[in-house]
């Protein structure tokens, strides 16, 4: 687990980080609803879950009507990554679950997204339907690796330590694989001898 330090005043704060990542049913910023919620640590350990659609994203008829269409599904999602209906209907948890098992795996954490936008959205659907509001805050992953990629050599920096990420751990489009890759990240970076920014 990342734990970045912060100055204030005499006293110095450690923030455990998290990194994390949704995989969702389309990019349709009123229907789509989040398929599967992933989260990993600077260590690589981690933990991805299936979603089963809550009744307020997809009513109980059409979950049990695989053939059918789906408000907010798009099947070209598939295609990157991998998840079907079926899948999410059958081994998907219940938002309430997965929302619990997230919070109990990383209490504590300050949680960053490559794309907080989005990612911010679909945590606020899972934890609304969790009822479990208010969702827990997603912050700029960009804005945490800023300091250290600043510049020129910063941005030489980062592509290095991007193409050793894909590597070891490529983006699949799979919500824990992806959180992986940007702890991965994060992880060359600090070990470039960068060290805290």
């Amino acid at each position: 687990m990342i734990v970045r330090r912060h100055q204030l005043g005499t006293n110095e704060v450690k923030e455990k980080i998290c990194f994390i990542d949704f995989e969702a049913s389309s990019l349709d910023p009123n229907l789509s609803f989040p398929t599967e919620f992933g989260w990993a640590f600077e260590d690589g350990s981690g933990h991805s879950l299936l979603i089963n659609p809550h009744g307020s994203w997809i009513n109980d008829e059409q979950i049990s009507d695989l053939s059918g269409p789906w408000p907010g599904w798009n099947e070209g999602g598939v295609l990157s990554t991998g998840i079907t209906r079926e899948m999410i209907a059958c081994q998907g948890l219940a938002p309430a679950t997965v929302a619990k098992r997230f919070l109990d795996a990383t209490d504590g954490c300050a949680y960053y997204a490559d794309n907080p936008d989005w990612d911010g959205m679909w945590m606020d659907k899972l934890f609304a339907a969790a009822e479990m509001d208010p969702a827990p805050r997603v912050r700029d992953y960009n804005h945490l690796i800023g300091p250290y990629v600043a510049g020129a050599v910063g941005q030489a920096t980062l592509l290095l330590a991007q193409g050793r990420a894909n590597e070891s751990v490529p983006r699949t489009h799979r919500a824990g694989d992806d959180a992986r890759h940007l702890a991965e990240v994060y992880r060359n970076l600090l070990k470039d001898g960068l060290g805290d920014p």
